[in-house]
């Protein structure tokens, strides 16, 4: 099902990781992989027995980490704040009688190894385990850092949670990779944002980009080989898989590969409640959010090109795909490209045309060619 989109309808990820200072090393622990739970309540004491293991909790899109007998957050710039008085007076050592609750906790970054066998977790300069690289990456595929459902993003070092549907092998959160700028000097302009210009909602829903933002439109005005002026405003063909804003080894989805997805989930009719997370959304009588296969799409909503606010957060959600879909009337250039959409009162999924100056989310796809 193809459209023009209208915004007139109604219509999990990791969290960045920030360096934390000097790094000591206390007990390194290595795993291999991560246990999912639909909420926070069902996840297991934190002990010696299971110490290095990881777990996602679905329900808050949230990873943690058991260390020192207690369970690290990987999630935001600082970690969830202290058990009550487990710690002692602000945190502190945990001596004598009950005190104050704890201070926030730490900080983690996840740091490339010498070997390149895997990554590091450090948090609050502690070393407290070590997140090793599948052999040879996924199935043998030339090491992309493919952990048992996870991947480090090496430009930043974010974790993101990955799902295969069919297949296909996609990122199970929203991209939230920052670019930076567009332009330069005086003709610098924004191409990506955290909704409502708020850094906590990158850290839940990823970053919006526009569209020349998604397919790194500076990246390929300037191959030397072949060079393409897309955008805004510009008609290009694009074929092949379009890195674009994805890491390594990934690439944005062109209309092609979201209708391979539709197929996998059994059709489009029914792929918005298939692909759905079960929280986030509003409510709406008669739909209930499957997240079938963990693609576990949240509500991200959208930034509007003509007054730069904000829409749709709770109630929709936008995925930019590689396919541009522009086309000439009257020598003007109307600027679309094609991307899935998933409303809150709605199981279908939408497949459409929408402005490339919206701020849209990403999904990146591995490359498996």
């Amino acid at each position: 099902m193809k459209k023009i989109l209208s915004h007139v309808f109604c219509l999990s990820s990791l969290a960045f990781f920030s360096a934390c200072g000097d790094e000591t090393t206390t007990n390194i622990t290595e795993t291999t992989g991560m246990t999912m739970v639909e909420k926070g309540a069902k996840i297991p004491a934190c002990t010696d027995e299971n110490e290095g293991e990881m777990v996602y909790v679905a329900d808050s899109a949230a990873a943690f980490f058991c260390a020192d007998e207690k369970w690290q957050s990987l999630k935001g710039d600082k970690g969830d704040a202290g058990d009550d008085g487990q710690q002692g007076p602000k945190g502190d050592d945990g001596v004598g009688a009950k005190g104050d609750p704890g201070e926030t906790g730490a900080s983690c970054t996840a740091e490339a190894l010498e070997d390149d066998s895997g990554y590091k977790i450090v948090c609050g300069g502690d070393s407290v385990g070590v997140v090793l690289n599948g052999e040879n990456g996924m199935d043998g595929a030339d090491g992309k850092s493919f952990v048992d459902g996870w991947i480090v993003d090496s430009r930043d070092k974010q974790l993101y949670r990955t799902v295969t549907i069919g297949e296909q092998v996609w990122m199970a959160e929203n991209l939230n990779y920052d670019p930076g700028q567009g332009g330069s000097d005086g003709d610098k302009y924004d191409w990506s944002w955290c909704y409502g210009d708020n850094t906590a909602n990158c850290s839940k829903y990823g970053r919006l980009y526009t569209w020349a933002a998604a397919i790194d439109s500076v990246k390929l005005a300037a191959d030397a080989e072949n060079p393409l002026f897309c955008g805004y405003g510009k008609e290009c063909d694009l074929t092949g898989n379009v890195q674009g804003v994805c890491p390594e080894g990934w690439h944005l989805p062109s209309e092609s590969e979201w209708k391979t997805l539709f197929t996998a989930v059994d059709g489009i009719l029914t792929a918005g409640a298939k692909l759905k997370s079960q929280s986030g959304w509003e409510a709406y009588s008669g739909i209930t959010n499957e997240d079938a296969f963990g693609f576990s799409a949240l509500p991200s909503g959208r930034r509007d090109f003509n007054d730069g606010k904000f829409n749709g957060v709770g109630s929709s959600a936008y995925f930019w795909s590689s396919t541009p879909n522009d086309y000439v009337w009257n020598s003007t250039v109307y600027s679309y490209a094609s991307l899935l959409a998933l409303s809150f009162n709605d199981d279908e999924a939408s497949l459409g045309d929408l402005r490339k100056d919206y701020g849209y989310s990403v999904r990146c796809l591995m490359d498996l060619d």
